[in-house]
């Protein structure tokens, strides 16, 4: 068991969100705009990290259950 696929789909889904941001970003430009931008997206790609970071540790338990256990 391995958990790169649910890493990749969760990098893949926070690209899909970045993209469609600043797509509505190119039509929506006002205070609120920014705002949000700032308060939700800007803290999502260390969030992103944070969770990949997570994912990685976890996949190496796994791994190491598998071994000990398998």
């Amino acid at each position: 068991m391995s958990l790169a696929p649910c890493r990749g789909r969760l990098r893949e889904s926070c690209v899909m969100l970045r993209a469609a941001w600043e797509s509505a970003g190119s039509t929506w430009r006002d205070s609120q705009h920014e705002y949000l931008g700032e308060k939700f997206l800007r803290p999502l790609d260390q969030a992103l990290r944070n969770a990949e970071n997570a994912i990685d540790q976890m996949d190496e338990i796994l791994r190491q259950v598998h071994r000990d256990c398998g």
